[in-house]
């Protein structure tokens, strides 16, 4: 399992490279769907470490909102990798990554938070209110039910 925000970093050079930066409002629900889509593969664990805050706008990784928030609205380029990440991150792990990233790649930020904000992110923030955290356990079988 990796730390969030070096799979943020991860992501967002990716990104870069494809030549389609992303915000850190993408950036969120990409992780969100990055982890779900990790906790349904066969061995069904979570890719990085941190748990999702309910949010009104959707779940949020809240080390990687403040490592990025600088950035505001505008999109964040990385164009070169730090050496520790790209060794710490498995080759198939980052095709993983890739895959799931292209998928959402062309969708908005505000669709993309529309539809991470479904689901366990909603039931979590109406239950226990904003900054609450969503068990990955949750999160999990909201993902499974789509396998």
């Amino acid at each position: 399992m990796y730390s969030a925000i070096d799979i943020a970093i991860y992501i967002l050079y990716f990104c870069t490279e494809i030549d389609k930066p992303i915000t850190n409002m993408k950036l969120q629900s990409m992780m969100y769907f990055l982890q779900g889509n990790a906790m349904q593969r066969d061995s069904e664990d979570p890719i990085f470490d941190e748990d999702f805050r309910a949010m009104q706008i959707g779940p949020m990784l809240l080390s990687v909102y403040h490592e990025f928030r600088k950035y505001t609205a505008n999109d964040i380029m990385i164009d070169k990798l730090d050496n520790k990440i790209k060794s710490i991150i498995a080759n198939d792990d980052k095709e993983f990554i890739d895959d799931v990233v292209t998928k959402y790649i062309d969708s908005t930020s505000w669709e993309l938070a529309d539809l991470a904000s479904q689901g366990p992110c909603s039931v979590v923030y109406k239950m226990y209110g904003p900054n609450s955290k969503i068990p990955k356990e949750v999160i999990k079988k909201f993902f499974m039910m789509y396998r």
